[in-house]
């Protein structure tokens, strides 16, 4: 075996890994989306990817004890890009620029998303679901604030990451599933205030 590995070829002649050529467009990725898609098609990716690895965990035999460890960043990294989206937006309807934060601390991004957020709809940051999403948001964050501990075993300093000691994937995915449809309803609100926004950009320009 160790034989066959360390002879046999990786690449024939005009191997790569980036190319376009191969001759099956079909599996054809389109990357570099206009500005105020980038964003939102990174989180789109994330979570469709964390919701087929779910899939796969729950209808297959796999060790789903090293499963879980991509499944859960991979809605981490979903959360943290749709609130920077979010602020990436509402940066630009209150500002006229885009502009976000740039850490990983899901609380912090959270609480810049409502300020931001409530200078448009100033009640309803105080309904029933935006109070269910920072609790859900609060608990993600307390067992992974800078999207580190599912993705090393160690934390920078050489601990253990805090991690809990069972997880039930089922129900984890159940609740990111209700928190998914949340903020996608809230992505759609924040492209009307941008259309709207940019609308009245531009009226002031030509003024």
């Amino acid at each position: 075996m160790s034989k066959f590995i360390w002879t046999t070829s990786l690449l024939k002649e005009g191997d790569g890994l980036f190319r376009s050529d191969g001759g099956d467009g079909r599996n054809n990725a389109i990357l570099n989306y206009g500005e105020q898609d980038r964003f939102a098609i990174y989180a789109l990716g994330y979570q469709d990817a964390a919701e087929l690895l779910t899939l796969a965990y729950m209808e297959n035999d796999r060790p789903k004890d090293r499963l879980v460890y991509p499944i859960v960043f991979l809605y981490r990294q979903n959360i943290e890009l749709k609130l920077k989206e979010f602020i990436y937006g509402l940066n630009y309807c209150h500002h006229r620029k885009f502009d976000f934060p740039k850490h990983h601390e899901l609380l912090d991004l959270w609480t810049e998303f409502l300020r931001l957020f409530s200078l448009q709809e100033p009640r309803t940051v105080n309904k029933r679901s935006f109070l269910d999403a920072k609790k859900i948001i609060s608990e993600f964050s307390k067992y992974d604030p800078m999207s580190m501990n599912f993705r090393y075993p160690l934390d920078k300093k050489g601990n253990i990451s805090r991690k809990p000691r069972l997880l039930n994937v089922r129900n984890f995915a159940y609740i990111m599933i209700k928190l998914n449809r949340f903020l996608n309803a809230l992505s759609e609100k924040i492209d009307k205030y941008k259309i709207r926004a940019s609308l009245k950009y531009e009226d002031d320009l030509y003024a």
